[in-house]
């Protein structure tokens, strides 16, 4: 899950810098708004991809092997 929350905030952190090159046209138009939900989802996101590390983190644990380790555990 931890790849997919990542992503996502990199999405938000991409709407972020290309809502703040276009601020003044929000602006005219309304929708400056726009940066306030991108910083949002930036910030959720980042705790999203935290929360989820450590999920990840607890559930390959209990399971008996680290996620970073792509060897398959020997069985004996």
């Amino acid at each position: 899950m931890t790849p997919i929350a990542a992503g996502g905030t990199l999405l938000w952190t991409i709407a972020l810098v290309s809502a703040q090159l276009f601020r003044d046209e929000l602006a005219d138009s309304g929708r400056e708004w726009w940066i306030a939900c991108a910083f949002s989802g930036v910030v959720l996101g980042i705790l999203g991809t935290a929360v989820m590390a450590v999920m990840d983190r607890r559930h390959f644990s209990r399971r008996g092997r680290d996620p970073r380790d792509s060897s398959e555990p020997s069985s004996s």
